[in-house]
């Protein structure tokens, strides 16, 4: 097994000294931490660690500090989930050498059938969070959670732009890219038509806010979750790097974070736009350790209901259409109330065997949808990606 301690720094003193004065019970105490050691993380189930911010507003690790700590105060959850907390990811000089090391380590620890939990860092880390699945997964999904989409059409590799050089790699990996809680206000119409030309997802945080449940299909199947604090409203998590009045609650980002962790293939959530010089009372910082407490609370709780092949574990309900698709198939588990569909590979549409379909997590409204004669949009989107992969 590879020696991950060459990448990672012990935690800072400070966070150590919170740990020390922390009663049984509680997470800094349970979990095993890197202060002098380097925990045994093969036999873990998730590995925790802090990226540098790399701004200049902020500490060296102080982002990443001041979630841990915030952490560390939270109950331990139990130990189901096996958690190692392996420090700090080595400084470099620039992001970019930042963004490589982190992929390389990453790609070590997926191939390690790991998961991570990275608090910290810059957002535009996500791109070395996807290169880290090149050679361990044929596709990845993509779950970004902000207030903006990052796809600013200006020149160089920055925050503003990072989703663009993810989009634009045309990699067949990409299997899906999902935006969740972008404010129209802060979102050119060009950027959506280009997520729309490319036949992914942006739902607007109007959009949820009063049906949240309905970005979990989304999470489900995701592979990578980049979560930046500022998707928060800024009086609810004003250390978000670039919050607005607007955006989820709290309660609200709990509830996805949790989606997260009962998904069932997460293998990197990303706690990103921090900033703790814009903090008030380290509240933010409570914000992130809450989400990462539901995240991996929901990763102890998943639910036994992955489709078998043969769909037996679930209930089937067809419904008819007058449309080029004469009925789509919704299946939906009786235990746990979550809902799939069937979409037809485009090139094999008269032949709805096993191995010419796919099922894809949806919800009960998509089935409600397609009861009113027409073809949920979701049910679209994926099948114009299959069309394009030339499946």
């Amino acid at each position: 097994m590879t020696d991950l301690s060459a990448f990672f720094d012990p935690i800072e003193p400070a966070t150590a000294n919170v740990r020390s004065q922390l009663a049984p019970g509680f997470w800094g105490k349970q979990v095993e931490v890197y202060e002098e050691l380097f925990p045994v993380w093969e036999e873990c189930d998730l590995i925790c660690f802090g990226v540098e911010t790399h701004d200049e507003n902020s500490g060296s690790f102080d982002a990443a500090e001041e979630m841990r700590q915030a952490l560390y105060r939270l109950t331990d959850l139990g130990g189901r989930i096996r958690v190692v907390d392996v420090g700090n990811l080595k400084s470099r000089e620039s992001l970019a050498g930042t963004r490589e090391a982190l992929a390389y380590a990453l790609g070590l620890i997926f191939r390690a059938g790991k998961q991570v939990l990275i608090l910290g860092g810059n957002p535009s880390l996500a791109l070395g969070i996807y290169q880290a699945y090149e050679g361990v997964r044929e596709q990845v999904e993509y779950v970004h959670i902000d207030s903006a989409l990052r796809m600013n059409d200006i020149e160089g590799f920055n925050d503003d732009t990072y989703n663009l050089y993810v989009l634009g790699e045309k990699d067949p990996r990409l299997f899906q890219f999902a935006h969740l809680g972008y404010q129209r206000y802060l979102v050119p119409a060009a950027q959506l038509q280009q997520i729309r030309e490319h036949h992914h997802v942006a739902l607007r945080y109007g959009d949820l806010s009063d049906r949240i449940e309905e970005a979990e299909p989304l999470l489900r199947n995701a592979d990578m979750v980049s979560f930046d604090l500022s998707a928060i409203r800024r009086s609810e998590a004003p250390g978000g790097s670039r919050s607005m009045p607007g955006g989820f609650s709290v309660v609200e980002a709990c509830r996805l974070a949790r989606y997260a962790g009962i998904g069932y293939q997460v293998s990197a959530l990303h706690l990103t736009g921090y900033d703790p010089g814009m903090d008030v009372g380290s509240g933010t910082a409570d914000v992130a350790a809450m989400l990462a407490w539901y995240f991996v609370e929901g990763k102890q709780n998943q639910w036994n209901d992955f489709p078998q092949p043969d769909r037996r574990n679930l209930r089937r309900y067809s419904v008819q259409l007058h449309a080029s698709i004469d009925h789509i198939d919704f299946f939906q588990h009786p235990g746990t109330d979550r809902w799939w569909m069937e979409v037809i590979h485009p090139d094999h549409l008269p032949d709805r065997s096993p191995e010419h379909t796919l099922l894809i997590p949806c919800t009960r409204h998509d089935y409600e949808f397609a009861k009113t004669d027409d073809i949920p949009d979701r049910w679209w989107l994926i099948y114009a990606r299959l069309g394009e992969r030339g499946q």
